[in-house]
């Protein structure tokens, strides 16, 4: 009896001393949230703002570009090279922007950026024709080097802050980013309509730099290691198979999004709507957007078991019948049919939702839980440049494409043919996570190298690298 009543004594006591552990727990997430939520809403304006004057020209420059002696494949070479550069600079500021320092490179590319959307603005007031053409991609390719060296700080300085609760910091991250990526035009046709094509630009290009300012005050100042230095690339990320699939569906997604944005302002100027309406058209794909976003973040977060990489299957599935509904289903010769347009715009931003915030949550996890990087600050930036080089690519090609395919087969057929690389993609995953055996994101552990040596052919060389991966594994859980 006296065994069964010390035992019962220590398991109380085990009890209790979880009790206090956990609400200490609750109590510290209380004041870290407490602590972090200036950061996060810094961080969320900042991605909101830059991308409202990314996508600001969605609703109106096509028409007063073509007056001014554009056209369409011009008007979508002018929203690649935007991306375009973008791809370049994460490819040289990446590599270095961790040890220059984070918090002033992402101020000083969302002041650079806010300039330029003003001086975009004023391009209007002087000469059209080659002159004008030619100042258009001078200005965008300016912004867009800024926009690069902007968002890849951002990301890399969230990934670090927000390391134990990244899925939520992220899903509203991401909701910003697709909420002013696709209400940009909503706003600007509304600012345009009532004032000038100019203003839109100078007032969001001017609170841009503000917005940059106060983020830099609100924000912490991380430190980078510079005794070490990043020994990772992206091409490690790209050459692991799961790594790989990640970096593929945002791609491919965001060539959607960069269809969509570049040709379907255009595509509703056979309905004769004013600039606002337009606008209020292009508020719905970002509402469902964010909404999804957000819900699958929290449920990342509360359920860390769910596979992003299937979430993001069918989040591109749900994209592509968003694309069909807005392309050859409405026969654009009965007005109800504007109502197939609008659902569609719902079905799209449902599907980006589901993708956004997946296809981030699986990148992290291949950098840091199967392939076992260290939780640096340097590696966080090559998390960082990577992901956002994907995304940049997507934006680059998409409205590449987008010109020469509604040229040639207009809106309708164009947007049905460009989709069908989203469940082509899609079904590819769907095979190569079906032969990939367990979870995903799994690291091997050194069993199941010693079998596969086994099974091989076992040489010095190989037992002599197993063993240092060994001993490497041990120091660092160590």
């Amino acid at each position: 009896m006296g065994d069964l009543s010390e035992s019962y004594d220590f398991q109380q006591t085990a009890a209790s001393s979880r009790r206090l552990n956990t609400n200490h727990k609750r109590n510290i997430f209380i004041r870290i949230a407490t602590h972090k939520i200036t950061i996060l809403l810094a961080f969320c304006l900042l991605f909101f703002n830059i991308c409202v004057n990314y996508s600001l020209p969605a609703a109106f420059f096509p028409p007063r570009a073509i007056e001014k002696g554009f056209d369409e494949t011009l008007l979508g070479f002018l929203f690649g090279a935007f991306a375009g550069i973008r791809v370049l600079c994460y490819i040289i500021v990446g590599p270095v922007v961790a040890g220059f320092g984070l918090r002033l490179s992402m101020t000083i590319g969302f002041a650079g950026s806010g300039v330029c959307v003003a001086l975009f603005g004023l391009l209007d007031l002087g000469p059209g024709g080659t002159i004008y053409v030619i100042m258009c991609f001078i200005n965008r390719i300016i912004e867009g080097t800024f926009y690069a060296t902007a968002v890849l700080s951002l990301y890399g300085m969230a990934t670090v802050i927000f390391k134990d609760h990244r899925t939520i910091a992220l899903s509203f991250i991401q909701s910003s980013y697709h909420l002013g990526i696709l209400l940009g035009p909503t706003i600007g046709g509304a600012i345009y309509e009532v004032t000038n094509y100019t203003t839109p630009f100078v007032v969001f290009g001017c609170l841009e730099v503000l917005v940059a300012l106060y983020s830099y005050v609100a924000c912490p100042r991380v430190e980078s290691d510079k005794k070490t230095s990043c020994s990772y690339t992206p091409l490690d990320i790209i050459k692991d198979k799961i790594g790989f699939i990640a970096l593929a569906m945002e791609f491919v997604v965001m060539m959607a999004i960069g269809f969509y944005e570049t040709t379907f302002a255009l595509h509703l100027e056979r309905f004769q709507f004013g600039p606002a309406v337009v606008g209020l058209i292009f508020l719905i794909a970002p509402t469902a957007t964010v909404c999804f976003s957000f819900v699958w973040g929290c449920l990342m977060h509360k359920v860390p078991r769910v596979n992003p990489l299937y979430v993001t299957v069918c989040g591109m599935f749900i994209v592509y019948l968003g694309m069909l509904l807005l392309g050859p289903l409405p026969s654009f010769e009965k007005e109800g049919d504007v109502t197939v347009i609008l659902f569609g715009a719902v079905v799209f931003g449902s599907g980006v939702g589901f993708c956004g915030i997946s296809y981030i949550e699986s990148l992290y996890r291949v950098c840091f839980r199967r392939l076992k990087w260290e939780d640096r600050l340097e590696n966080a930036a090559v998390y960082s440049y990577t992901l956002t080089m994907s995304d940049a690519m997507g934006l680059f090609i998409g409205p590449l494409i987008a010109g020469p395919v509604v040229d040639n087969l207009g809106f309708e057929r164009g947007i049905s043919t460009f989709g069908f690389i989203l469940p082509v993609v899609a079904i590819m995953i769907i095979v190569v996570l079906f032969c990939h055996k367990g979870d995903a994101f799994k690291h091997k552990n050194v069993s199941e190298e010693c079998e596969l040596l086994i099974k091989e052919e076992v040489t010095a060389d190989s037992i002599e690298s197993l063993l240092q991966s060994r001993d490497s594994s041990v120091r660092y859980k160590a």
